[in-house]
């Protein structure tokens, strides 16, 4: 009688090492990745000065996976600049204004003049780089330096505050499952 029960009592035991112990470690990190990734940008959103919903999109999460080949977690962010159109640029005297962003000699080409029309897929912010007709550069917000910078302090104080309290839950939640 109570050898059966300590082989049962043994194999729950090894089945918590090997597999629980690894899969909530795996889901608290997933999840206290995802509160990261929502902090992230909205930190990058305010200091850059655009609405978060532009952003949202360039940021994923590759989850952290437990059992024969453990993966750890990683955030994604693409860091190219925002197209200042996309800020909801008007054309006013002497450039364009979008949001909080003043672009001298710059204008908005959509093709409503009869220039391009049929060509452009979509309206852009643009500014002549020389004196002539061409080239033309398209007017982004630069994003890259706010994540680089701010990307990894909002990350790990979001792991420091959260990833304990996640990590206790999810390991008392598989062993009461029997």
């Amino acid at each position: 009688m109570i050898n059966s029960n300590l082989s049962g009592v043994e194999k729950r035991l090894k089945k918590y090492l090997n597999r629980d112990v690894p899969s909530a470690r795996a889901t608290a990190t997933n999840k206290a990745l995802a509160k990261a990734k929502t902090a992230v940008v909205r930190v990058v959103a305010v200091k850059v000065g655009v609405k978060v919903k532009q952003l949202k999109p360039r940021v994923y999460i590759s989850r952290a996976k437990a059992g024969q080949k453990p993966k750890g977690a990683k955030l994604h962010f693409y860091r190219r600049g925002v197209a200042l159109i996309s800020l909801g640029a008007k054309q006013v005297d002497g450039g364009v204004v979008a949001g909080s962003y003043v672009v001298p000699d710059a204008f908005i080409a959509d093709g409503s003049k009869g220039f391009g029309r049929g060509k452009l897929k979509q309206a852009h912010v643009l500014r002549r780089k020389g004196r002539g007709q061409y080239p033309l550069e398209v007017i982004s917000v630069n994003i890259k330096s706010a994540v680089n910078e701010l990307t990894p302090k909002t990350v790990s104080k979001i792991m420091r505050a959260d990833f304990t309290r996640l990590y206790t839950h999810e390991i008392k939640r598989r062993a009461s499952r029997a």
